[in-house]
């Protein structure tokens, strides 16, 4: 049993390798003197296929254990020529066709769909059909979740979000302070305080704070579905997702008001740390007052709004 579990392992380990190191490397070769936006956004899509990954094995963890994986090598030989033509495939979709503006998204959806098949089918190659027939509803809820939920990150990285962002920001500044001001540039809105300005790009506008909020939470409840009630955690969750936007306002507000006397510090320490300091130090918070209330039942001492 102990070999055999080895031999999972193993499999396991070669097929997150390849998926999620020598895939990666090899569209960052191929993207090299192309579009710098098109191997970016792969590496968007690679972290979200790296996530249903995870929930999908924590998920079936239980299953994953008892299993006992049967794989021909007739079915790993058919399911791994799959996977390098539809990677072929992916390649030619993200690299050589043309993109505008009226068919990127079309493109988009078309490429994540062959990706997420090429992936799919190098898992058939490790671990067989006969598993993934037994926990096919699962992977197909996670997929479809996380997925679109990628296809949500990148529309709202293009759209007026970041504007938004800008003119809520401008707004509490103007309650202080007379020198604000807001002016577009190519769709990037252009924040200025007195001397100081900045571009609030999709980066600031707290697309990603709101995308890596949802993952977790996702994963949480994925992990402790059976403890949790799926009203109070749904109820948390909007909580979480309009407090996580209400806090990167703030964020850039501070790094405004920094900036007009400490410009240097505002675009350098201040901005690459204060995102992930407040991010994680509310996640904490969050969870140390909301999680023992989000459990089916909540004993007497357990904390509550």
């Amino acid at each position: 049993m102990k070999r055999f579990k080895n031999s999972v392992l193993i499999r396991g380990v070669i097929f997150l390798i390849i998926s999620f190191i020598m895939m990666p490397a090899a569209v960052h070769y191929a993207a090299q003197g192309k579009n710098l936006f098109v191997e970016v956004s792969f590496f968007q899509l690679w972290s979200y296929t790296l996530a249903v990954v995870v929930l999908f094995i924590v998920f079936n963890r239980e299953f994953i254990a008892q299993h006992h994986f049967k794989v021909s090598k007739l079915e790993s030989v058919i399911f791994s020529s799959i996977s390098l033509l539809l990677f072929a495939g992916y390649y030619f979709v993200r690299f050589r066709m043309h993109y505008s503006i009226d068919n990127y998204i079309y493109i988009l959806i078309l490429s994540v769909i062959i990706y997420s098949l090429c992936v799919f089918a190098l898992a058939l190659s490790f671990f067989g059909y006969g598993f993934f027939r037994k926990v096919y509803r699962s992977l197909i809820v996670f997929v479809s979740i996380n997925y679109l939920f990628f296809i949500t990150y990148v529309l709202l990285s293009l759209s007026k979000l970041s504007e938004f962002t800008a003119a809520f920001v401008n707004t509490l500044l103007s309650f202080f302070s007379s020198g604000t001001s807001l002016v577009m540039h190519s769709d990037i809105p252009s924040l200025s305080l007195g001397d100081f300005t900045v571009n609030i790009g999709p980066a600031c506008s707290g697309v990603q704070s709101l995308f890596m909020f949802a993952g977790l939470f996702i994963l949480l409840v994925v992990y402790e579905y059976k403890r949790l009630d799926f009203e109070r955690s749904a109820f948390v969750f909007v909580l979480g997702l309009i407090s996580i936007y209400l806090l990167n306002i703030i964020r850039v507000t501070v790094l405004m008001v920094i900036g007009q006397k400490y410009p240097g510090f505002a675009l350098g320490m201040f901005h690459s740390n204060a995102a992930w300091i407040l991010f994680s130090v509310y996640m904490l918070v969050l969870m140390y007052c909301c999680y023992s209330w989000m459990k089916k039942n909540p004993s007497k001492g357990d904390k509550k709004f």
